[in-house]
């Protein structure tokens, strides 16, 4: 099995019974994106589990964390900074909060990855989080997703303007203290 196969299927069985979805980079590619990453972007919702029970879980499936300060970052920025042992992959895991990070939850896709069936984010929830990032790559992901996928509710996309500082305030926020302790 390629190694990302075998990690999606570790992760999965590590999140089984969680609210969760592939986004970033890997859920780009997914839908039409043509660029390389070294990384795995996941959002979690994490319901009754603490974060020890979640750390348990997915060292059992050769996941830990990668920076020895991981539950400072976690209060600060809701991100948890890991690396799956086997492949040498880097997962970045984000908890999800209530309000629209919830609406993406409900409008996730799936994608067979081998064997297994992987959560992903949708098109234009995922266009929506590229545009409020609006790095380069972001923004030519947008472009590369805008060719490829059809049909496409756009008008979701534009009616994002709503939640627009509640996803930047976020998103810079989380971003920003990720950024100082990578």
């Amino acid at each position: 099995m390629p190694p990302l196969a075998d990690l999606y299927g570790r992760l999965a069985r590590a999140l089984a019974g969680s609210r969760w979805y592939l986004f970033g980079a890997r859920a780009a590619i997914h839908y039409g994106s043509v660029r390389g990453t070294v990384d795995v972007d996941i959002a979690l919702a994490l319901d009754d589990s603490s974060i020890d029970e979640l750390l348990g879980q997915l060292a059992r499936h050769g996941m830990e964390p990668r920076i020895a300060d991981w539950r400072s970052l976690m209060d600060e920025a809701r991100v948890l900074l890991l690396l799956d042992r086997e492949s040498g992959t880097e997962v970045d895991l984000v908890l999800t909060g209530p309000g629209v990070e919830e609406e993406f939850h409900s409008r996730i896709h799936t994608m067979r990855v081998g064997t297994v069936d992987i959560p992903v984010i949708s098109p234009e929830d995922l266009l929506i989080g590229k545009i409020l990032a609006g790095r380069p790559q972001d923004l030519q992901d947008v472009e590369a997703v805008l060719a490829v996928q059809d049909p496409l509710d756009l008008e979701r996309v534009r009616r994002s303007e709503e939640h627009t500082s509640e996803l930047q305030s976020q998103f810079r926020i989380s971003y920003a203290v990720f950024c100082l302790k990578k």
